[in-house]
C-alpha cells in the first residue's frame, strides 16, 4: 500500500486490457449463439452481444478522441461530393 494518488499503470494500457476482454466476450457470446439449440438462450446472448458492443464502441470513441486508436477510414459522401 502506498499513499500515491496515481495509477501505476496507464490509462492506454488499461483501455487495450480492457478492449481486449470486450473483444473475447463478444466472440464467447456469439459462439454460445451459434452452438445453442434453445431459443430462448440465444436471444439472451445476443441481447448480452449488443450491450456488450455499445460498451466497446463507447471505449473505441473515448480511445479516438484521446489520439490512441485512430478512426475507420470512412467512404466518402457522394451527395456531399456532386455540390
Amino acid at each position: 500500500m502506498t499513499e500515491s494518488t496515481e495509477s501505476p499503470h496507464s490509462d492506454k494500457l488499461i483501455m487495450c486490457h480492457v478492449t481486449v476482454v470486450l473483444g473475447t466476450i463478444i466472440l464467447e457470446y456469439g459462439l454460445s449463439v451459434a452452438s445453442t439449440a434453445r431459443v430462448d438462450l440465444a436471444a439472451t446472448f445476443a441481447n448480452f452481444t449488443v450491450d456488450v458492443i455499445a460498451l466497446a464502441k463507447g471505449g473505441s470513441e473515448l480511445m479516438i478522441e484521446s489520439g490512441w486508436l485512430e478512426r475507420v477510414p470512412q467512404t466518402a459522401d457522394r451527395k456531399e461530393l456532386m455540390n
